[in-house]
């Protein structure tokens, strides 16, 4: 039966068919907790075929030498490339982009950080390197089976690197039950081979990814070049999985000022009617309000602390709250009763 509410779940997940080989199955613990940070629609059902929704999102958590803050990735489009047998596949294009400050140089960088070709069918995630195809993820493999992780070449500071080949071997394998929204999904468990160069680790949820590190494998063989980190938040399909290492999902620290610090907040949450915002005493906020489908419903400008928002005529549910200004810019999120 279709309930009209929306809920933040709280609860532990249960997971069945759990299979292990060795110790490094104690990564699936975290996900065990991951509930603390999910929120998504009561109603919502998810597709477990849709992989990459148009309003789909991972943000993971970056941090050098040098520099601190975030790489986003998106789904920006669609496009056709044929594998080697000449069949078109229909692949989904992910945007990657790195935002980070730089404590050496006090600066703000935003980085390109190029495309992803993907694409998915029941089982498993294809990414497209090398002219090919190769196996992302497989959540159709049973405990010991392994792929390959394909070899890597591009520059470092106009260095050419690469990195051969690497295999990617299954520890662990399980399926969620007793959650509602969650429900059958499958999950892995992955590491790498011993004395392999690259990382591709930790638990691999469908439609999510990694819940634990970055989405695609890192390479071991150059120093400090690694994309990502790991997983901040995913948003897509009307959910919302928060891992709570960062602040918000969009986080950087800001000079010698971290943002974190000043405990930006909204209350009364959950509100019937209305919140007051609490900000620095200072500043001024933008204030993008969001519905779980990522649709735009409200705009409010010049927002100061103290400000009291009125979401009088918004529908019940879970709404995404952007803050932000000409220097930070993060989420969270209120419910509507």
């Amino acid at each position: 039966m279709k309930r009209e509410v929306f809920i933040i779940f709280i609860c532990l997940v249960s997971f069945v068919s759990v299979q292990s080989q060795n110790s490094l199955l104690e990564d699936t613990e975290w996900i065990y907790d991951f509930d603390n940070y999910f929120f998504g629609n009561a109603e919502c059902s998810l597709d477990f075929n849709n992989w990459f929704p148009d309003n789909a999102e991972w943000t993971y958590d970056y941090n050098s030498a040098d520099a601190k803050g975030y790489v986003l990735i998106k789904k920006v489009s669609d496009t056709i490339i044929y594998n080697e047998s000449g069949q078109p596949i229909n692949c989904k294009v992910l945007e990657k982009t790195r935002h980070t400050y730089n404590y050496l140089q006090n600066v703000y960088n935003d980085e390109d950080l190029g495309h992803e070709y993907v694409y998915a069918d029941e089982d498993k995630v294809y990414i497209y390197k090398n002219e090919q195809f190769y196996t992302l993820y497989d959540f159709s493999a049973e405990i010991g089976d392994t792929w390959v992780i394909p070899a890597m070449e591009d520059y470092n500071d106009e260095t050419m690197f690469s990195c051969d080949e690497g295999i990617v071997k299954v520890i662990g394998k399980g399926v969620v039950i007793d959650h509602p929204i969650f429900q059958g999904l499958r999950y892995i468990v992955l590491q790498t081979e011993a004395n392999d160069t690259w990382q591709l680790w930790g638990t691999i949820m469908e439609l999510i990814g990694s819940t634990r590190w970055y989405m695609f494998p890192e390479q071991g063989c150059v120093s400090d070049v690694s994309e990502g980190g790991p997983l901040r938040c995913y948003m897509g399909d009307g959910m919302m999985l928060d891992t709570g290492i960062s602040w918000s999902c969009y986080h950087i620290v800001f000079g010698t000022e971290d943002i974190e610090k000043e405990r930006i907040s909204i209350y009364p949450n959950p509100t019937f009617d209305k919140f007051t915002f609490n900000g620095a005493s200072s500043k001024v906020y933008n204030i993008t309000v969001k519905n779980v489908n990522g649709q735009m419903v409200k705009n409010i400008r010049q927002v100061m602390n103290g400000n009291v928002i009125n979401v009088s005529n918004l529908p019940t549910g879970l709404y995404l709250l952007m803050i932000s200004n000409e220097k930070e810019k993060y989420y969270t999120k209120f419910i509507k009763l």
